[in-house]
């Protein structure tokens, strides 16, 4: 249920996002996650952004029996393929 209704929800955050920046636009869907309660037990993949020090969301993994090990299978994954440096940070 809770796939559900994320995935309906989250399709019509970005519609009305307008003309928005990205910037603005993923501070609009982490400010939705976050203040759901189907988010418990979800988390972000991260990806280190190029400058080094900031972190970009990059998926919201949710919905599985653990969110966290799908993640973390996730990271090990890319980190190899990609060569880029990932982490797995809970929704809060």
């Amino acid at each position: 249920m809770k796939n559900i209704l994320l995935t309906l929800l989250l399709p019509l955050l970005l519609v009305s996002c307008g003309e928005k920046s990205v910037l603005e636009k993923e501070v609009q869907l982490t400010k939705a996650v976050t203040k759901t309660d189907y988010a418990e037990g979800s988390y972000w993949l991260e990806m280190l952004s190029s400058n080094g020090v900031e972190w970009d969301k990059t998926i919201l993994v949710f919905g599985y029996y653990d969110d966290l090990e799908v993640c973390m299978d996730l990271k090990r994954k890319w980190s190899a393929e990609y060569g880029r440096t990932y982490r797995c940070v809970a929704v809060q």
